[in-house]
C-alpha cells in the first residue's frame, strides 16, 4: 500500500464546489496574485483603500475565497456544511475565529464566546464535530506568555518544570500573577466544557518567543484532562522548527512517566515570515525538503506511539519500522496521490459505496480486506483497542489480514514477555479502549505524508478509523483527499470556520499567508480537478 487515489473524493464533490475550487485554486497558485490580493484586502479592512475599490475587493473576496474556505456566517451554515461532509464520512473542526489581544475585556469576551460555541456544538453537532481550535493569545495576555516563555528558555532545567515552577521563575508582579492564574482557570473551564461536549481542543501554535509557554500550558492541561482513554487537549508541534522530533520524543517520555496521553496536532509551520523578520531564522529548517523529512519523522514517531498502549510491553520504539512513513513519503514525493481520475461513479454512488469498497479502490497495492475484517471493526463500534507489538510490521509478513486484525483486538502483552496487560478505559458510550501513548492529528495538505501514514496504519493491522489517528485539512483545500479518506473510513476532518466576513478577514488572510506553500503545491490538485470536470462533461455528452 503506497498511494491514495482520490477518485472517490473527486466524484463526491458537488459540481458547484468543483467549479469554484478549480477557479479559486488556480488563482491561489499565483504567489503574486495572492500577495496583491492580500495587500488590497488588508488595506480595505483597515479603511485605507479608496472606498469604491475597497467595496469591490471585499465583495469579490466574499463571493470567491470566503465561500471557498469558510462555511458561512452562522452556526446554521456550519450545520449545512457538516451534513454534506458527514455524508462522505468527514467530521468538522469548527472554528469561530478570535484574534490575539492585550485587552482584558476582549480576552474575557473571547473565552465566553468559545465556551458558548462548545456548548452549542455539544447540543447540536455532537458526533459531527470532533475538535475546536483555541488560539491562546486570544485568551491569555501575549505579554505574559512571552514573559513566561523567556523564563523557561533561560533555565536549562526548565524542561522538567511544572507550571508552578515556571510562574515563580517568571518574576511576575502580584497583579500579573493573578491575571495569569485567572487565564489558566479559564483554559480549564474550556477543557471541562470540551470534555462535556465530546469535543477536543486543538491549541494553536505561536511564534518561537511564545511557544515554550504554550507547550508548558498544554502539558499542564494534558496532565489533567488527557486521562482515562480520552485526549481532550492536543498541543501543536511545528516541523519547520529544528529539533521538532527530539522535542516530541521528550514529550512522549514525560507523558508515559506521568500517565497521560500526549495529544499532538502536527503541522509543518505557520510563521516563517514572522520568524525571519524577528531574526529567528536560525531556528527553522533552511529548505522545504528538510522540513518534509522532519515532519515525516515526527509522524512516524507519533503514529508508532498512537498504536502502542501506554506502559505496555511494546512501548519501546522500533526504529527500523518507524522509518517506513518517512521512506514512503520520500518515495511518493509531491505526487503521492494517483492522478487516475477516470471514475464513472456518480456522487450518490460514491457516498453510498460501502466503506471497504472505497478503501480497496483508494489504496493501491494493498491486499483486499474481506468481510470478516469489516465485521471485526463494526463489532468493536469502529474503535478497536490499540494493538501491542510492532506497529510497522510489513503486511506481507502477516499470515492473513484477519490474523493481524485479531491481534489488534487483543490486549494481551507482546511476545509473552510477562509484562502486565495494559490498562483499559470504559467510555460513556460503553466502548473500551487501551490507553495509548499518543493521539495524533495529522494536519497537512501534503499528499505524500498523508498517503504514507494511512498506509502504515493499515499495514500495522489496524482499522482505518483507529481512535488515536486523525487526518485534517482546511475546508476548500485538498477536498478530494479529505473526502476520499472519509469515504474509506479514516478519521478525516475539515477545518470549518464561520463568522462575519469582517471578523474573519484577518483569519483568512493569515491562513492564506501561512498556507502559501500548500496553495502553490495545489499543482497536484489542479490537474485532478480539470480532469474530473472533463469526465463529467464527457459523461453528459456520452449519455
Amino acid at each position: 500500500i503506497r498511494r491514495i487515489s482520490t477518485r472517490p473524493g473527486l466524484a463526491a464533490l458537488p459540481l458547484t464546489r468543483l467549479l469554484r475550487s478549480a477557479v479559486v485554486l488556480h488563482g491561489c497558485a499565483s504567489d503574486g496574485l495572492v500577495s496583491a490580493a492580500s495587500s488590497l484586502l488588508t488595506r480595505a479592512a483597515a479603511g485605507s483603500a479608496p472606498p469604491l475599490l475597497a467595496r469591490a475587493s471585499l465583495a469579490l473576496a466574499r463571493s470567491t475565497v470566503f465561500r471557498q474556505f469558510v462555511a458561512g456566517e452562522s452556526l446554521d451554515d456550519v450545520h449545512q456544511t457538516a451534513a454534506q461532509l458527514r455524508s462522505a464520512g468527514v467530521r468538522c473542526i469548527v472554528d469561530h475565529s478570535t484574534e490575539e489581544s492585550e485587552a482584558a475585556g476582549a480576552r474575557a469576551g473571547n473565552l465566553q464566546a468559545k465556551l458558548d460555541v462548545l456548548r452549542l456544538l455539544g447540543r447540536e453537532l455532537r458526533g459531527a464535530c470532533s475538535f475546536v481550535p483555541v488560539k491562546l493569545t486570544a485568551l491569555i495576555s501575549p505579554a505574559l506568555l512571552e514573559c513566561l516563555a523567556a523564563a523557561v528558555e533561560a533555565e536549562p532545567r526548565a524542561r522538567s518544570w511544572g507550571m508552578e515552577e515556571a510562574v515563580n521563575a517568571a518574576g511576575l508582579s502580584p497583579t500579573e500573577h493573578a491575571e495569569l492564574r485567572a487565564s489558566i482557570d479559564g483554559l480549564r473551564s474550556l477543557c471541562f466544557a470540551g470534555a462535556e461536549a465530546g469535543v477536543g481542543l486543538l491549541l494553536d501554535a505561536e511564534q518561537t518567543h511564545r511557544q515554550p509557554a504554550i507547550h508548558l500550558l498544554a502539558r499542564d492541561l494534558m496532565r489533567e484532562y488527557n486521562r482515562n482513554g480520552r485526549a481532550v487537549v492536543h498541543d501543536t508541534h511545528q516541523a519547520y522548527l529544528r529539533g521538532a522530533q527530539s522535542r516530541i520524543e521528550d514529550e512522549l517520555g514525560r507523558a508515559q512517566r506521568e500517565g497521560y496521553t500526549l495529544g499532538v496536532k502536527l503541522v509543518r509551520g505557520a510563521y516563517r515570515s514572522a520568524e525571519l523578520a524577528r531574526g529567528s531564522g536560525h531556528l527553522l529548517h533552511a529548505t522545504k525538503q528538510e522540513t518534509d523529512r522532519e515532519y515525516d519523522g515526527c509522524a512516524s514517531l507519533l503514529l508508532d506511539a498512537a498504536l502502542r498502549p501506554a506502559g505496555g510491553a511494546g512501548a519501546g520504539m522500533d526504529r527500523n519500522a518507524s522509518k517506513d512513513v518517512s521512506r514512503d513519503a520520500s518515495r511518493n514525493g509531491s505526487t503521492g496521490v494517483s492522478r487516475d481520475v477516470s471514475s464513472d461513479a456518480s456522487m450518490r454512488e460514491c457516498t453510498d459505496m460501502p466503506r471497504d469498497a472505497v478503501l480497496d479502490s483508494s489504496l493501491d497495492g494493498g491486499a483486499s480486506r474481506d468481510a470478516s475484517t469489516a465485521a471485526s471493526r463494526d463489532a468493536s463500534g469502529g474503535s478497536l483497542a490499540n494493538a501491542p507489538g510492532d506497529a510497522f510490521r510489513d503486511a506481507s509478513q502477516d499470515t492473513t489480514r484477519d490474523a493481524s486484525m485479531e491481534a489488534s483486538m487483543n490486549v494481551s502483552t507482546d511476545g509473552g514477555s510477562g509484562a502486565s496487560p495494559p490498562s483499559t478505559a470504559v467510555h460513556s458510550d460503553g466502548a473500551t479502549s487501551v490507553l495509548a501513548q499518543a493521539s495524533l492529528v495529522l494536519a497537512t495538505h501534503n499528499r505524500a505524508s498523508t498517503s504514507a501514514v494511512a498506509a502504515a496504519l493499515l499495514q500495522a493491522g489496524h482499522p482505518p478509523d483507529h481512535a488515536g489517528v486523525h487526518f485534517a485539512q482546511i475546508l476548500g483545500m485538498a477536498d478530494d483527499l479529505t473526502l476520499t479518506l472519509g469515504l474509506a473510513g479514516f478519521n478525516a476532518h475539515k477545518l470549518v470556520p464561520y463568522g462575519q466576513p469582517a471578523q474573519l478577514l484577518p483569519w483568512l488572510l493569515r491562513r492564506l499567508d501561512e498556507n502559501r506553500d500548500a496553495l502553490a503545491a495545489s499543482a497536484d490538485e489542479r490537474p485532478l480537478l480539470r480532469a474530473e470536470l472533463r469526465r463529467r462533461v464527457g459523461s453528459v455528452f456520452n449519455s
